[in-house]
């Protein structure tokens, strides 16, 4: 246990000096000057621990009691906030006080043992309370209560990638909907007669529907029963381009 005592008390230095040198930068930043004042006591903090002083572990505990105020002075009785604040100088301190009886063999193991213990239980209850919802937001009593859109089945086009140019995404027609969907039946099929690629539909416009092959050939169909039209050659730019392919969303 002397061993990790020891191995503490340079941890708890390496974390002061950090914190000064952070503290210092921040306060040129015009930023507070907490951090500075806790690294420097972390710093000296360590040093009485390695030379086997019971006022280094009493020195933690003291930064970790005296930050509460200092967290609920700088943001309020906010938990995130405050959890960020005083989780670290707690678990820093509860080591603090477990090592202290090690580093001073002068010292009450009792009493640094059961703060020890105490300052556990403080931050597995804090732990806890992070999986507790906190600052939920709710909707104000003032605004009125949501509405879905009026559905709109007019006969219009997906012509372009989000169904319009602005990129909406959005698609009114209600003609399928949860009540009924279970009810569709496959309508038709067509075989490609290739072995190539896949292909995927393109665009959707009136009642026909183009697929666009990566190996140009275009073909487009009667989107009722799916007869072919015609087939057409194009040029992409090269053999293994990947195109862009449109969702189709309305079935006629």
């Amino acid at each position: 246990m002397k061993a990790l005592a020891k191995l503490y008390a340079v941890v708890l230095g390496l974390i002061g000096l950090g914190l000064a040198a952070a503290g210092g930068w921040l306060i040129g930043l015009g930023g507070s000057v907490y951090y500075l004042i806790v690294g420097i006591a972390y710093l000296v903090a360590a040093i009485l621990l390695w030379r086997g002083k019971a006022s280094g572990g009493l020195l933690v505990l003291a930064v970790a009691v005296l930050t509460v105020p200092w967290a609920l002075w700088e943001a309020g009785a906010e938990f995130w906030p405050v959890f960020a604040r005083v989780m670290a100088p707690l678990a820093l301190a509860g080591f603090a006080l477990l090592f202290t009886p090690s580093a001073a063999p002068t010292a009450r193991s009792g009493l640094y043992r059961a703060g020890a213990a105490l300052a556990a239980v403080l931050f597995v209850i804090g732990f806890g309370l992070a999986f507790v919802p906190h600052g939920v937001v709710r909707p104000s009593a003032d605004m009125a209560a949501y509405t879905a859109a009026k559905g709109d089945n007019a006969p219009a086009n997906w012509t372009a990638y989000g169904r319009t140019t602005a990129g909406l995404r959005y698609s009114p027609f209600d003609l399928i909907n949860r009540g009924n969907v279970g009810n569709l039946e496959l309508a038709w099929t067509y075989r490609m007669r290739t072995r190539r690629h896949r292909h995927r539909p393109e665009h959707a416009a009136s009642d026909r529907r183009y697929c666009l092959f990566v190996y140009h050939e275009q073909r487009h169909h009667r989107a009722r029963r799916g007869h072919r039209r015609r087939a057409l050659e194009v040029r992409s730019a090269g053999e293994g381009a990947v195109l862009a392919a449109l969702p189709w969303h309305r079935i006629l």
